[in-house]
């Protein structure tokens, strides 16, 4: 049984455990109690033993008495002596920091570092404690080198543990990292902290919606040459739609054509009357971008934006209600035929009939995949049209359904790109069409390529011929890093080259017109329009307001007409009484611009002769078997050794 003694006040106790408190003095704290060595004796009074740093407990006091519980019984006290007090058990704690300095009735406190030697001092007054402020763990900062002043041992305390010279307060010692606060629960009715939302990712803003584009009337010019235009005042940029179309003449002299949703007819005109009268108009309703045609009866026929061809009369009344052939392609435009049949491109491809009655067939007329964005012309029962795919159909018109007669597995009526163009007919019957390959080409009516010409840039017209043969097309040039320009284009009816180029202020789109006293007349994307000879020479000049690219026509005696981009319908004097005769001297050939060839139109060979009573009847001038082959159709410059027109290279002109 091991002897322990309370280093505060030297109580003494006898127990198997070290004890946590005394029960003498009422003080707890780990370490508070030291073994006795020799088995234990009452504490005696005299100087405290330097290891403990406290004084014994005063003579004559009460005996030191054990806590716990011990197996072996205690000697029992003197007589006399009140019976000592049961020690409490307490199990072991762990070990717990305190403070040095603080008296029994305080909290435990950590153990301090043992004292410096002490310094032999006089007696002092007792101080007072200074009042300990909390401690603030110190910034990381590197450790001072500064010699510290040796501290004066604390003074003894009295017997009994109180009053006495207290102990001086010993330097703050740096606290441990505080450790993380756990969560506290919210009390009931207590407002709950506010969740944090996730943090979201910035959307793209919403686009703007477009500005509307400001309403703006183009300013009018009126060349010296200019005669009339419908309407007056040109509407706004807003409401304006491109006239990509000539108009169209009727039988009786009348002036049609389509205008901002409307149909209207105007009358013929001279020289006497310079501003021409409207007859009568027809609301349409919607735009409508390809040509009006004048069927052979005089009916009119026009295919509008919204999918309906329309058939009114020569007096503007309807014939028959609209039928609904679906949406028109941008170059596409009616056809008609003897009969009054009208042919038009369908707009998923293939081509729609609708008979003189209005009525449609059940089934396509010629189904296809192919989509015929041209107008097509008619020569000898066959309507030739070209594709999208760079092939020239020739579709035999039957009663019920079309039939192509060209093999173009054969290669048969192929040229390098698409087709948009109109084809015009030479006199010797070959079909002349331009392909968005920069390439002219001559087709024979049985597919085979009669020959081909690389022109200086892009055909977006359709070539026209006239009396002698020579054929005339506009061109668009755009190249890099410099203004976009246009030509016209001279090419040789027999030798098939380039005779001459003539500059023009902008690109050409436009199919040109010429006139019986040998003069073409063209406009252009900066909105001039040009008459030149048949030698490339200038005549004049003429400016507009708008670009011009649609075809131009010679409606009546001295009157030249072309549509601008800004819907309007301008009239110049010119010096060309009609139309050049015996050739193909505009888009779609007539005035009525059905498509149809007119009589006398030769087919490979053969001479279309009108009859007393209006037929058409063939003269065979050489059979058919006894057709040459394309490279037998070679010009006289050219050698007998050379490769046939097809296999040339392209960029070779015949």
């Amino acid at each position: 049984m091991k002897t322990f003694r309370c280093t505060n006040c030297g109580h003494e106790l006898k127990r198997p455990t070290q004890p946590y408190s005394c029960p003498q003095c009422g003080r707890q704290a780990v370490g508070l109690f030291r073994v006795v060595p020799g088995g234990g004796q009452p504490a005696q009074p005299g100087p405290p033993p330097p290891q403990a740093g406290v004084p014994p407990a005063q003579p004559g006091g009460p005996p030191a008495q054990h806590g716990g519980v011990s197996p072996i019984a205690a000697p029992p006290p003197p007589p006399g002596t009140p019976p000592a007090a049961q020690p409490i058990q307490t199990p072991p704690q762990p070990a717990q920091p305190h403070p040095a300095g603080h008296y029994p009735q305080h909290p435990a406190q950590p153990p301090q570092r043992p004292p410096r030697q002490p310094v032999p001092q006089s007696p002092a007054q007792p101080t007072p404690q200074a009042p300990r402020q909390p401690a603030r763990a110190p910034a990381q900062q590197p450790p001072s080198r500064k010699p510290q002043t040796p501290q004066a041992p604390p003074p003894p305390l009295p017997p009994g543990g109180k009053g006495g010279t207290p102990r001086p307060a010993t330097p703050p010692t740096a606290r441990p990292p505080a450790r993380p606060k756990a969560p506290q629960a919210t009390p009931p009715g207590a407002a709950q902290p506010r969740a944090k939302s996730p943090r979201r990712t910035p959307q793209p803003a919403a686009p703007k919606p477009p500005k509307p584009r400001p309403k703006i009337r183009p300013e009018v010019i009126r060349p010296k040459e200019f005669v009339w235009a419908y309407p007056d005042q040109p509407p706004y940029n807003v409401d304006a739609r491109p006239m990509k179309n000539a108009p169209a003449v009727d039988p009786e002299g009348r002036i049609v054509f389509c205008a901002q949703g409307r149909l209207l007819a105007v009358e013929g005109q001279g020289e006497a009357s310079p501003k021409p009268g409207i007859l009568w108009e027809y609301v349409i309703g919607s735009h409508v971008p390809g040509p009006v045609v004048v069927a052979p009866d005089g009916s009119i026929r026009a295919h509008s934006g919204d999918g309906f061809l329309h058939c009114v009369s020569s007096v503007g009344k309807q014939v028959w209600a609209p039928a609904h052939v679906g949406e028109p392609l941008g170059w596409a435009a009616p056809v008609c035929d003897e009969e009054g049949n009208t042919y038009i491109s369908a707009y998923d491809g293939g081509l729609i009939r609708v008979d003189n009655d209005g009525k449609m067939g059940r089934k396509p007329y010629f189904p296809s995949r192919r989509k015929f964005d041209s107008a097509g012309v008619i020569l000898g029962g066959v309507l030739y049209i070209g594709a999208e795919d760079g092939y020239l159909f020739a579709i035999r018109l039957g009663p019920h359904q079309g039939e192509s007669i060209w093999d173009h597995a054969a290669e048969q009526g192929y040229t390098g790109g698409y087709l948009n163009s109109s084809p015009a007919v030479t006199e010797d019957g070959v079909l002349v069409v331009a392909a968005r390959d920069q390439m002219l080409y001559g087709f024979a009516p049985s597919g085979a390529a009669v020959w081909a010409t690389r022109m200086p840039g892009m055909l977006l017209g359709s070539p026209v011929v006239d009396p002698r043969g020579h054929i005339y097309v506009g061109v668009s040039q755009a190249q890099r890093g410099q203004e976009p320009r246009g030509l016209l284009v001279s090419v040789d009816g027999n030798s098939h080259k380039i005779r001459w180029q003539y500059q023009a202020a902008g690109p050409v789109e436009s199919t040109p017109v010429i006139g019986d006293d040998d003069t073409i007349y063209f406009g252009d994307d900066s909105g001039t329009i040009h008459a030149v000879d048949t030698r490339g020479t200038a005549k004049w000049t003429a400016r507009v307001e708008a670009a011009i690219r649609s075809a131009g026509t010679i409606l009546a005696p001295h009157r030249l007409a072309f549509g601008l981009d800004d819907d309007t319908l301008v009239v110049l004097r010119c010096s060309s009484q009609s139309l050049a005769p015996g050739a193909w001297p505009k888009i779609a050939c007539t005035l009525s611009q059905t498509g149809m060839a007119p009589a006398g139109t030769a087919v490979y060979g053969e001479q279309v002769v009108e009859t007393a009573e209006g037929e058409d009847e063939r003269a065979e001038q050489a059979s058919p078997h006894d057709t040459p082959e394309p490279h037998e159709q070679a010009t006289e410059d050219k050698a007998p050794d050379e490769p046939p027109h097809h296999e040339r290279p392209a960029d070779e002109q015949e």
